[in-house]
């Protein structure tokens, strides 16, 4: 079954109202007529639900079930992720959706190849990764909407990993910490993966991290490369935590 995500004010007493691009791809390329079933998400709550209407502008549903959503994992990963050329970040951003990963940070590093200074690019790059995320997530039958935020420098980052638990960085000169024991060691439900860029990260910025509490760690004995290392480190978050 179709499944989309609606806001919260879209939810009046028993009905559901579809804006925006939604309606053309239903109507268009899904060719939803009326009476159909679809399911519609909004905070973790699947609502299966019956069309009552179609017009150009709005699609008008009629809610015939409520239920809590049950796809979500418990683990709220948050995965810092080293800018990259290309579209690699289509492909992290996509498949780390369908994974379970909740939230995307696209970090400049030192070693970044891809530097994005005016602000209309970049604006214009969280909208596509957004959009990728949101349509994963549909695919992928995801009870929320994974957010792609601002992208920031790697000084930005040390502050916002400063007094959280729970952060891993994967660097290929690391042959000590066993991940999996550092995984059985989580008391919370927050995790963040820090990723560098196609060049890795400087030894100065694990060093930073560390020194802010975070556990640099091996993904083995194999250099994996930036679109693939963080797919793999959250998979393994949520593997050892039975969250997949």
């Amino acid at each position: 079954m179709n499944r989309f995500f609606v806001e919260q004010e879209q939810i009046v007493d028993k009905k559901i109202n579809i804006l925006g691009d939604d309606v053309k791809h239903m109507s268009g390329a899904l060719r939803l007529e009326i009476d159909d079933e679809v399911e519609i998400v909004c905070d973790n709550k699947v609502y299966l639900c019956k069309i009552r209407d179609i017009s150009k502008k709005n699609i008008e549903l009629d809610i015939l079930e409520e239920r809590a959503g049950k796809n979500e994992a418990r683990t709220k990963i948050t995965l810092y992720q080293g800018i990259a050329k290309g579209s690699k970040i289509d492909y992290i951003v996509q498949k780390g959706t369908e994974i379970g990963i909740t939230e995307f940070v696209i970090v400049e590093t030192g070693r970044s190849v891809v530097k994005i200074s005016d602000d209309k690019k970049k604006s214009s790059k969280i909208d596509r990764w957004q959009k990728i995320a949101d349509e994963a997530a549909k695919q992928s039958k995801r009870d929320i909407l994974p957010k792609v935020r601002d992208i920031i420098l790697f000084k930005d980052l040390l502050e916002e990993i400063k007094g959280k638990e729970n952060v891993f960085i994967p660097y290929e000169n690391d042959s000590g910490n066993k991940f999996k024991e550092l995984i059985k060691a989580i008391n919370s439900d927050e995790v963040s993966i820090i990723i560098g860029p196609e060049g890795g990260f400087e030894q100065s910025e694990v060093d930073k991290v560390i020194e802010n509490g975070g556990h640099s760690i091996t993904l083995g004995p194999r250099i994996l490369r930036t679109e693939t290392a963080g797919i793999v480190a959250s998979s393994i978050v949520l593997y050892e935590r039975d969250d997949i």
